[in-house]
């Protein structure tokens, strides 16, 4: 069964890069221009990963993952947060507030790819586990 993945964000070429290079790795992915639009798929499909912007019209990055974080289907979902600011302490500050991990742009989409995976992995792991328990 192939993992579901959202990529929020509002640069549709950026999106879409993403998507179609997720899409060939075999995930499904589904596609937000913005935290609020993400905010309702992600309760409407519970997706097991998110990649999101933080900078975005309408409901920007922080705000959409600090929503997400309160919703008790939602808040174990894991979350790549992608920014352009590589200010000292953004790291932290987007982990803090409930980002699994944080990388900033032009995004490598070959270490993306790797850090999907990795994530991916993990929830085969766990989910496996329950399985078995």
């Amino acid at each position: 069964m192939s993992k579901k993945i959202l990529v929020v964000g509002d640069n549709k070429v950026n999106r879409i890069l993403l998507t179609d290079v997720l899409k060939i790795k075999g995930y499904e992915v589904l596609e937000a221009e913005n935290g609020s639009i993400g905010l309702k798929i992600a309760e409407e499909q519970e997706p097991d990963l998110i990649i999101t912007d933080i900078q975005m019209p309408v409901m920007d990055g922080k705000t959409f993952i600090k929503n997400l974080r309160i919703i008790p289907k939602l808040k174990h979902i894991t979350i790549f947060a992608i920014t352009s600011c590589a200010m000292k302490g953004y790291r932290e500050k987007y982990l803090e507030i409930g980002a699994n991990e944080y990388t900033t742009k032009p995004i490598n989409l070959k270490e993306l790819v790797k850090l999907v995976e990795k994530y991916v992995n993990i929830l085969k792991k766990i989910y496996h586990n329950k399985k078995n328990c």
